[in-house]
């Protein structure tokens, strides 16, 4: 923000900053787990080990996600 900044631009900042504090979203995907199942929990279906992530083992992610809006961007978290 420059020093010479004058009221109205200091707001759209404030609440440009305050939108992407508020947006944050902690996502974790582990699909090792998702497929095989929570020790303590019913087995899950059999179908789940043919679904599209099925070859997927590798991944886990773990991370904390500014979503610019998050309800333009459901894609992740379904």
């Amino acid at each position: 923000m420059p020093l010479d900044a004058d009221a109205d631009q200091r707001l759209v900042q404030r609440q440009a900053l305050a939108g992407m504090l508020w947006s944050k979203q902690y996502y974790i995907f582990d699909v090792t787990r998702w497929l095989d199942g929570d020790p303590l929990q019913p087995t899950p279906p059999k179908q789940r080990r043919h679904g599209r992530n099925a070859d997927w083992r590798y991944l886990c992610n773990a991370d904390i996600v500014s979503m610019p809006d998050k309800w333009e961007y459901p894609w992740y978290a379904s």
